[in-house]
């Protein structure tokens, strides 16, 4: 029997109103249960939460909601076999946890099944090389400031990037982070699966940001990567 995991968004008043938590559930749980599948979970994303210092909406342009995040580390653990979802747009609107998504259900084997239509796996593909070219594109044009302003001897940002520091205002190579964020790119080019990467840097007590929630989440390898 396959087990699956319900996921439930919701980012406004107004779109609650058209699609509330409750009726997505209901639909899925019932959708669900017509299948013959076994309920492992419902992750849901329908309140406001704290991103940094602002408590934000749970936007499908996020790829930081707490229970999505939930959600794709729970797959990669193996422990459901389908998402159900009530449409495609409850999971993402951006490319960043579009592309996370997908490429959890590409290493994993796990299936996405919609209720009110219909989820082509045929173009996975598609949609991820586009949207690895969109953030491409995005990429090269930040870098292209942050190139302009490290010229100019100026910070980068007010924290510096996971693997670096400021030393009199200059980005410069710790090394203490920056092995593990070589480690990462070296499993990743021989093809180690991000749970399994994620479990060598948690073995390994790898060090991270105070800030950060998830303590190597595959969220915050994908940022390394990115």
């Amino acid at each position: 029997m396959k087990r699956a995991a319900v996921y439930i968004r919701v980012s406004s008043e107004v779109q609650a109103e058209r699609a509330s938590p409750v009726a997505q559930e209901t639909d899925c749980r019932d959708y669900v249960e017509s299948q013959g599948y076994a309920l492992a979970g419902v992750y849901r994303d329908i309140e406001k939460y704290r991103a940094g210092k602002k408590m934000v909406e749970p936007s499908g342009t996020r790829g930081d909601r707490p229970g999505l995040l939930k959600l794709l580390e729970d797959a990669y653990a193996g422990k459901f076999d389908v998402i159900v979802s009530w449409r495609e747009d409850r999971l993402y609107r951006g490319y960043n946890p579009m592309l996370a998504v997908l490429n959890c259900i590409n290493e994993t084997g796990v299936d996405i099944e919609l209720v009110k239509e219909n989820f082509d796996k045929a173009m996975i593909g598609i949609k991820t090389g586009l949207a690895n070219w969109e953030l491409d594109a995005r990429r090269d044009r930040t870098m292209m400031g942050v190139a302009a302003r490290l010229k100019d001897d100026k910070p980068w940002s007010s924290t510096p990037p996971y693997g670096y520091c400021y030393v009199d205002s200059k980005l410069e190579i710790y090394e203490a982070e920056a092995q593990w964020v070589r480690k990462i790119f070296e499993w990743r080019a021989q093809g180690v699966v991000m749970r399994e990467i994620r479990r060598r840097l948690i073995n390994a007590a790898a060090p991270m940001r105070r800030n950060t929630k998830h303590y190597w989440g595959i969220s915050e390898i994908q940022k390394r990567l990115n």
